[in-house]
């Protein structure tokens, strides 16, 4: 079988590439190898690696085979190949900052298509001048935070020896532009907060209406209620009136009682004061 390094799913035309043709066997057996590619039958590559930069004639597929040393002709089946795609011309880096700083510190990212691992480099000034140790560059670092002002680049870089990548577009962190950024940061909070204070403002106006409302409404409801009693009582007090008024073509009968005493209805009195009289009003 074929084992590559580094293992990519695509790669670049001057990228290193190392081929490894592996022969499962006792360790006993002394093998020369054989190689062949899609784009021709057999290459001159007659030992076990097969080291190589990436070219436009790189791309297609790869078998290797081996041939026992001491009777060539005994040789294994080929094996399963493995594809290779090159991508013509070279990436280019990415770089970008946050649109507001934190605590005084901007935050750069740097990002290389296609997004395969690659370790990060980053400059600061002159191109020149790495400012991260080589050792320290690693996916971990595609984000920095700086808080000096000045020039920044980057690019990526992979394998051993490292293949870089074209460097990014210079940046410019801490320059009047972004001062009239955070200035505009602090703007839009304001009137973030302000937008908020109306809106409670507004909402409290409501609440207030509401409760003139409710008050409203219950105050004319004790109105009409206050109403609606004086009017029963009125109406009580007309009907009293005209029980005990008599109007003409009414008809009454009075009894004349003395004091202190009872008289049972139908009882007769030894008293002709006591006399019930019936008059009939004409």
């Amino acid at each position: 079988k074929i084992t590559e390094n580094p293992i990519w799913s695509k790669v670049f035309i001057g990228e290193r590439i190392s081929l490894t043709c592996e022969i499962s066997d006792d360790g006993d057996t002394q093998w020369a190898y054989e190689w062949r590619t899609s784009s021709s039958e057999t290459t001159a590559e007659s030992t076990e690696k097969w080291v190589f930069n990436a070219s436009v004639s790189s791309a297609g597929e790869y078998w290797c085979r081996g041939k026992k040393k001491l009777d060539l002709c005994s040789s294994t089946i080929w094996s399963y190949p493995i594809k290779m795609i090159v991508m013509s011309g070279k990436p280019k880096a990415q770089i970008s900052v946050d649109l507001f700083p934190l605590n005084g510190k901007w935050t750069l990212t740097c990002s290389v298509k296609p997004s395969q691992p690659w370790k990060y480099f980053w400059y600061k000034g002159e191109k020149s001048s790495e400012f991260l140790p080589t050792h320290q560059a690693a996916e971990s670092n595609k984000h920095i935070h700086v808080s000096q002002t000045g020039l920044y680049w980057c690019r990526g870089g992979r394998g051993d020896p490292i293949y870089y990548t074209e460097f990014s577009e210079s940046l410019k962190v801490g320059t009047q532009e972004e001062s009239i950024l955070e200035e505009s940061s602090s703007l839009i909070t304001g009137l973030a907060c302000g937008s908020l204070l109306i809106k409670l403002v507004l909402l409290l106006m409501c609440w207030f209406t509401k409760v003139i409302d409710l008050c409203y409404i219950k105050f004319i409801q004790s109105v009409n209620l206050n109403q609606a009693s004086a009017a029963q009582q009125t109406i009580s007090q007309d009907e009293i009136h005209i029980y005990s008024t008599l109007l003409h073509g009414d008809q009454a009968v009075y009894e004349s009682l003395p004091h202190n005493r009872n008289i049972e209805i139908g009882e007769a009195a030894d008293d002709d004061s006591a006399l019930v009289s019936c008059d009939q009003v004409i």
